[in-house]
């Protein structure tokens, strides 16, 4: 039954995604959003390598150095 929606809610996903402006504090502001919603995803789980998983993956998005939002969107 749900297999039937996944086209749809992907190309609404996209679309609205597709619309977001580009805005660097926007940028950054989902950034946290991102985080946030995957550390609270990594505490309802049991083991501790997801969490060692998440301090890498947050450490390494707040400290990035030239990378670019393009280096991640497939076009």
């Amino acid at each position: 039954m749900f297999k039937a929606f996944l086209p749809f809610a992907s190309k609404i996903i996209k679309d609205a995604v597709a619309a977001i402006p580009n805005d660097a504090a926007l940028g950054d502001r989902l950034i946290e959003i991102c985080l946030t919603v995957l550390a609270k995803a990594v505490k309802t789980t049991k083991t501790d390598v997801d969490d060692q998983l998440f301090e890498q993956v947050a450490k390494a998005i707040r400290n990035r150095e030239n990378v670019t939002a393009d280096d991640y969107i497939a076009n």
